[in-house]
């Protein structure tokens, strides 16, 4: 009687393990899922961002003589650039809504220029490009703040400030040149868009080739300014973050290395039992 007890207890306390380690592995299923799901949300994607930008800073630099139809495509990438982001920087809900309201304005506008020869592509163009310049660098260093964090997707979103940097002293030299009447440049009358993008990026790397120079007063302090805040930046902010993500991989490589040991003290453990067991039997 009491060997059959003895199988029977064995039996469900086997059952009892089985239930167990399937409710263990039940909870990585689903905590692995939930990794994925909050991986594949648009919260801090900063390279998707990176790339929008650099896209748009090309084919704006490639505009020395703009159509209706490269007013068409800037205006879409501007829109998807803004869109992204202010859901990378997990904007508030008003901001999205009201960045979304003015990008579809911004669409039926050009769409109108395209179509009905309309002359308000020009106006709603500078209506997003305040509000790519402007208003995105404002919720991406709000983004940064709000994440506490120091990593991949933090060196992203300072290189996406950078990229913004240059595209808004652009704007800014381009709105001197039409608020007065001194040129801008020394060595053009007649600059193109492109001709803003170019020297405000060679002036805020500090490059200087010298074939274009500002020609107005203020447009010489403007650049004097970018370019000394963008050595600024490259020097202290992207600086100080790539230098603080060292300890942080050292410490994943550390902890790794020990999960490792850990194993191969755990596999090795067991082989001693199996084989003291068999010197045993």
């Amino acid at each position: 009687m009491a060997d059959d007890q003895e199988p029977q207890g064995m039996v469900e306390t086997s059952l009892a393990a089985l239930a167990s380690t399937e409710e263990v592995t039940k909870k990585k299923v689903r905590r692995s899922l939930r990794e994925s799901m909050r991986l594949k949300q648009p919260e801090f994607r900063f390279g998707e961002l990176l790339a929008l930008l650099i896209l748009t800073f090309i084919f704006n630099g490639s505009m020395t003589t703009p159509t209706r139809w490269h007013g068409l495509v800037l205006v879409l990438l501007e829109s998807l650039t803004i869109m992204v982001a202010l859901h990378a920087s997990r904007a508030k809900r008003l901001t999205i809504n009201l960045a979304a309201v003015a990008c579809v304005l911004a669409l039926i506008s050009a769409v109108a220029e395209l179509i009905l020869n309309w002359h308000v592509l020009r106006a709603s163009t500078a209506l997003l490009t305040v509000l790519l310049v402007v208003i995105s660098p404002i919720a991406v260093v709000r983004g940064i703040i709000r994440r506490r964090d120091v990593d991949i997707r933090t060196v992203l979103a300072a290189l996406c400030l950078y990229v913004m940097f240059g595209m808004l002293f652009a704007t800014i030299y381009s709105a001197t040149d039409s608020m007065t009447t001194q040129t801008f440049f020394a060595q053009t009358q007649h600059p193109s868009p492109s001709d803003y993008s170019y020297f405000s990026f060679i002036t805020l790397t500090t490059v200087g080739y010298g074939d274009l120079t500002a020609a107005h007063p203020l447009g010489r302090t403007l650049a004097a300014f970018e370019a000394m805040f963008g050595q600024l930046y490259l020097v202290s902010v992207v600086a100080v973050l790539v230098s603080n993500m060292g300890p942080i991989f050292k410490s994943r490589k550390s902890s790794g290395d020990g999960m490792d040991d850990g194993r191969d003290n755990g596999e090795n453990g067991a082989n001693d039992e199996d084989d003291t067991a068999n010197a045993t039997s």
